[in-house]
């Protein structure tokens, strides 16, 4: 235990209101390389602290709701 309380994964009870490239990846089926290509394109929102790179967990459940079924990682169109 520390100052904050109880070290033990509480994050299924009280799930982290941020997800790092690898938990987004993870949730959205994807690998981290498609994550990082696209935040850096702007697609997929995030927060930078530094070198440290967090996804918030409504705005990307918001952003795969709004996909359609696509998700344009890398900026492209999708051909059309």
């Amino acid at each position: 235990m520390n100052a904050r309380g109880p070290r033990h994964d509480d994050d299924e009870i009280h799930p982290r209101a941020t997800l790092t490239v690898a938990q987004a990846a993870q949730m959205i089926g994807c690998g981290e390389k498609a994550v990082r290509e696209g935040i850096k394109s702007g697609n997929i929102p995030h927060l930078k602290f530094g070198r440290k790179i967090l996804i918030p967990r409504v705005a990307l459940q918001k952003w795969i709701d709004s996909a359609g079924g696509t998700f344009p990682l890398d900026g492209a169109s999708g051909g059309e």
